[in-house]
């Protein structure tokens, strides 16, 4: 408090046992209150709106100052309005699902939608709060035919945001309810154990939690643990062990992101064997940010012309700045660097100033949200 207030008079109790008495007696009123009139005078409320990010910036689902519990009834409040931005014939469409308390996250992941996917498929927002803080979150994705559900459970996540040790808190709360859990439970908690310490920057022990839950994972977890496990390595400069995850990726069937990462990861040091591997993830379709890629390694191959011809098909398949993700963004800013179009950079940048963004793009797909598209809101 005194780093953050340098201007002011910071009371506190000289004795620590007494700023305990203090929290107990607080306590003993409220059991007090509770025991005598059947609840409290004091409201439990939720300080900060709670946002759900999409590609037009945080929309609000719940209000600032809210009563607890929300809603009142203790029943699911349903929003409409989310749908699908973008869409697949076949394999599935990442979706990158984040809420917020104010402007700080406060739960963000990437949830793999099956196809059919048709950008424009309704997204139905199911969420309530009781009185103890528990958040619980419901997406359900409509598509043809289908409902697909993904759940999100937060104990106390309000608090927990504007905690500098929350993550700490979290992984002894995790590493206590792990061995008691089994099945696809414990496998999504070890999941979220191993990305507290990527962003804590424990690079070692998430690499070891992901490489166990590897031995026994296939299909499309198998592709995405390779992404992360190349992602850790490259940051820990362990750069044989990224090359070999991103290409034991591909063979697994994730060609795009894993494809992606690995000519990346060769840019600079192996570019003509970057360029083999970009070209076969342009010819399986090719978004933007694979195409501004490709320019950069044929300006690194000295093709000043192909470069120039590559940034300009990125730039064409990332036309609306409002609807691009961070990673699109930055990648789009990346061809236009290298066209020399000043007034796109411009433009780029005053989108970028203009989003009231929670930490920054990542280049790198396998960064948690990066390379998943935000849902659209139609309201």
């Amino acid at each position: 408090l005194a780093k953050a207030f340098p201007d002011a008079t910071i009371l506190t109790y000289k004795d620590p046992l007494d700023a305990q008495r203090c929290v107990g007696r607080g306590a003993a009123y409220q059991a007090l209150l509770l025991t005598a009139f059947g609840q409290s005078p004091l409201r439990a409320t939720i300080g900060d709106a709670v946002n759900v990010r999409t590609s037009s910036g945080p929309q609000e689902v719940i209000a600032a100052n809210t009563p607890l519990p929300y809603p009142a009834n203790g029943e699911w409040e349903t929003i409409t309005g989310l749908v699908m931005s973008q869409g697949a014939p076949e394999g599935h469409v990442s979706m990158h699902a984040e809420f917020l308390s104010g402007e700080r996250s406060l739960h963000s992941q990437v949830c793999r939608v099956a196809a059919p996917v048709t950008a424009g498929d309704p997204i139905t927002l199911r969420i309530k709060i009781d009185d103890n803080q528990r958040l619980q979150i419901r997406l359900e994705v409509h598509t043809d035919g289908d409902v697909q559900g993904f759940d999100v459970d937060l104990d106390n996540p309000f608090s927990v945001t504007a905690n500098p040790n929350a993550d700490r808190d979290r992984i002894l709360q995790l590493e206590e309810e792990i061995p008691q859990a089994n099945g696809a439970k414990q496998r999504a908690l070890l999941i979220e154990l191993a990305q507290l310490h990527h962003r804590l920057k424990e690079y070692e022990r998430a690499r070891q939690l992901l490489e166990g839950l590897l031995v026994t994972a296939t299909g499309s977890e198998a592709g995405w643990l390779l992404v992360q496990l190349g992602l850790i390595c490259g940051q820990m400069n362990d750069t044989e062990a990224q090359i070999e995850y991103y290409k034991e990726a591909i063979r697994q069937g994730d060609a795009s992101v894993a494809g992606f990462n690995l000519a990346l990861a060769l840019r600079e040091s192996r570019p003509v064997e970057a360029m083999e591997i970009i070209d076969l993830v342009v010819q399986a379709g090719g978004s933007g940010p694979d195409f501004s890629l490709r320019g950069s390694i044929l300006s690194k191959l000295a093709r000043p012309e192909e470069a120039a011809e590559s940034w300009r098909v990125a730039v064409a398949r990332m036309p609306n700045l409002p609807k691009l993700n961070d990673f699109e963004l930055g990648w789009l800013r990346n061809a236009a660097v290298g066209l020399g179009d000043e007034a796109l950079i411009r433009a780029i940048d005053d989108e970028r100033q203009s989003r009231k963004q929670v930490g920054a793009a990542d280049d790198e797909r396998g960064a948690p949200g990066a390379g998943a598209a935000l849902p659209d809101w139609q309201h």
